[in-house]
């Protein structure tokens, strides 16, 4: 039983660690979405105004559209905006001649690249962190069990000496 008892304390102890860990990826992945929006959203205005009387652009690029607000969203419209700007030499030109060269462009889609990364990472860790705490419910729930057999069966041997039972406390 005291072995019972310690593998759900070990168990308390992974899921804190876990959660801590969940917690910091959670942090992580916040940051880099707001550095990779900040630096993509600079350049969706930009586009907005450079390509206003070009439809065409404007709907490759995406500029036509609302920003989706959640991350899948946002990250297929990134995507979408990237793929479609640095494919075409003469949008990346266009936005060259306003102080925003192609490795300044790059750099956004790296942002957003490490979002994506830093997603990944934050869903591995809830993941985890859920796991951990199936596993000490699962190991807490043992040890319950095994101490109610346990008190079930100290009330039976002590029928005789009901003060012993009151030194369990129960």
């Amino acid at each position: 039983m005291l072995a019972l008892h310690q593998e759900a304390f070990d168990l308390y102890l992974a899921r804190k660690k876990e959660y801590g860990e969940q917690l910091a990826a959670t942090s992580a992945f916040e940051d880099a979405w707001k550095s990779a929006h900040d630096a993509y959203m600079r350049l969706i205005r930009l586009g907005r105004v450079l390509f206003r009387d070009d439809y065409g652009v404007f709907v490759k690029l995406t500029l036509n559209e609302e920003r989706k607000k959640s991350f899948s969203g946002w990250l297929t419209q990134a995507r979408t905006f990237f793929s479609g700007l640095l494919a075409d030499p003469a949008i990346l030109e266009k936005y060259a001649k306003y102080n925003t060269p192609r490795a300044t462009i790059e750099a956004a889609r790296k942002l957003v690249d490490a979002a994506e990364e830093a997603n990944t990472v934050q869903a591995k860790e809830t993941g985890e962190a859920r796991q951990a705490t199936l596993d000490r419910d699962a190991r807490l729930d043992a040890l319950d069990s095994a101490m109610s057999e346990f008190y079930a069966l100290a009330k039976l041997a002590c029928q005789d000496a009901p003060e012993l039972l009151d030194m369990l406390d129960r």
